[in-house]
């Protein structure tokens, strides 16, 4: 954000690389994730999401009340899916972070943000792992049971976006 140094390599927003071989030269391209996160930022010039280490500055006590609020709520979570960027079994990319609305899904070829990768399950939660096991048959991943301390263990087949507890880790 113009001479703003984050203070932790999580921080920075996210960025795609994307390289390849063509008679043998190598072509490169990148393209940051468009995350609310990093558009919010773009547009005001400053941190305007939680991340990893850094908090926004409130202008006022009045909107530090309203940043408490929000941060239970999860809506001044970050989106920035800087963590991981996985291949699913049906050709979809997400690039992940641990904040489940930092699901975002784009395009492998252009790089280009498609959108938010909404889960269409009941099970919630704001946060989940962000380094999920996957394979062409299945997304395994944990979410953590906040109400009940320990992990729920969960599975999402290929085409679909919508997650089944397959087991708990206590």
């Amino acid at each position: 954000i113009e001479d703003y140094n984050f203070r932790h390599l999580f921080d920075g927003y996210a960025m795609l690389a994307r390289l390849h071989f063509e008679n043998g030269r190598l072509i490169a391209g990148h393209r940051q994730v468009e995350s609310d996160a990093y558009k919010a930022a773009m547009k005001s010039k400053k941190l305007c999401y939680r991340e990893f280490s850094e908090v926004p500055k409130q202008d006022n006590f009045l909107s530090y009340i309203g940043e408490l609020a929000n941060l239970f709520s999860g809506a001044s979570l970050t989106d920035n899916a800087n963590t991981g960027v996985v291949h699913l079994g049906d050709g979809r990319v997400v690039c992940l972070t641990e904040t489940q609305k930092g699901s975002i899904v784009v395009d492998p070829d252009t790089l280009d943000t498609i959108g938010r990768f909404e889960y269409t399950d009941t099970l919630g939660g704001l946060i989940h792992s962000a380094h999920p096991i996957v394979t062409e048959s299945e997304f395994l991943t944990l979410l953590p049971d906040l109400i009940n301390p320990g992990y729920l263990a969960v599975r999402m087949e290929p085409g679909t976006n919508e997650r089944r507890v397959i087991g708990r880790v206590d």
